[in-house]
């Protein structure tokens, strides 16, 4: 046994070392192979977990990255539209209601306007059809108030008393056309027809003291005392008999030779030394 230990010992010893070499560097190479290959795996299986990884871990700094999709959804509501309705010649109180029948409101402007009816409309805005939406503003427009000063005697038709120089009796004229204070034409038409009048009857040449105008309408509450208003204003005043004349305005019903719209006159001259004064039996009905 110690003779064949000796032996291998020997053999070991006579080995080549070149021979050696060779497989220490062929174990080498297998390592290195190992290393490589388990180098790619794990390269592989972090590329292909990657997707996973950024979804679900934080970046650097504790935030995570997160796509929002926000959708939004616009709904159109439809305009209401309100056809605005005809307000003139209506009472301010009537037209509010109107309005806010329809979902409108009105605003009120009072204008100077001498020829419209007090809290009467005369104008709107918008006009009357438009289309607007509901909770406009329409303005309404009435005549401001204005403050007349006016020179008037008392003197009642019934009654004898007159002021000092007037004569007792009157003259009466009745004029059967209508009065259009707007048309320069109409104006001029009942100033001439007055003026033959008043030729006709004698007394052009004379001053009137005072001047009863009655106008003409169906109803004491219609236009029949502001038409004579308006006589007084736009016809006596262009004639000269009437330049320091007392005026008052009444209203007179329709009836027998009393159209809608016309006219009658009472006028008290002034006394003269002159001409023959009117009495008592100078009171004529017309």
């Amino acid at each position: 046994m110690k003779r064949q230990r000796r032996r291998t010992s020997q053999a070991d010893a006579n080995l080549d070392p070149a021979g050696l070499s060779g497989w220490l560097y062929a174990d080498l190479f297998l390592g290195l192979t190992v290393v490589f290959l388990g180098s790619v795996i794990f390269t592989v299986a972090a590329i292909s977990g990657g997707s996973d990884a950024d979804s679900a871990d934080p970046l650097p700094g504790g935030s995570s990255a997160t796509t929002t999709t926000t959708t939004t959804t616009t709904t159109t509501v439809p305009i209401q539209l309100v056809e605005v309705p005809d307000l003139i010649g209506q009472r301010t109180h009537a037209a509010q209601q109107m309005l806010s029948s329809r979902g409108l409101v009105g605003v009120v402007h009072q204008v100077e306007h001498p020829e419209a009816s007090t809290g009467v409309v005369f104008d709107q805005t918008p006009g009357a059809g438009h289309e607007v939406t509901s909770g406009s503003p329409v303005v309404v427009r009435i005549p401001a108030p204005t403050t007349t000063t006016t020179t008037t005697t008392t003197l009642p038709p019934t009654t004898t008393t007159r002021p000092p120089g007037v004569e007792q009796g009157y003259r009466c004229f009745r004029i059967n056309q209508t009065l259009n204070v707007n048309d320069p034409d109409s104006i001029s038409n009942m100033v001439g027809e007055l003026r033959r009048q008043l030729d006709q009857a004698g007394i052009a040449h004379r001053y009137a003291g005072v001047v009863l105008v009655f106008g003409v309408s169906p109803t004491s509450n219609g236009p029949g005392s502001s038409n004579a208003e308006k006589f007084i204003k736009h016809v006596l005043s262009k004639i000269d008999m009437f330049s320091a004349t007392a005026t008052r305005n009444f209203w007179q019903g329709v009836g027998a030779g009393r159209i809608d719209g016309g006219f009658k006159l009472d006028i008290y001259l002034l006394a003269t030394p002159d001409d023959p004064p009117l009495t008592d039996e100078d009171k004529p009905t017309c």
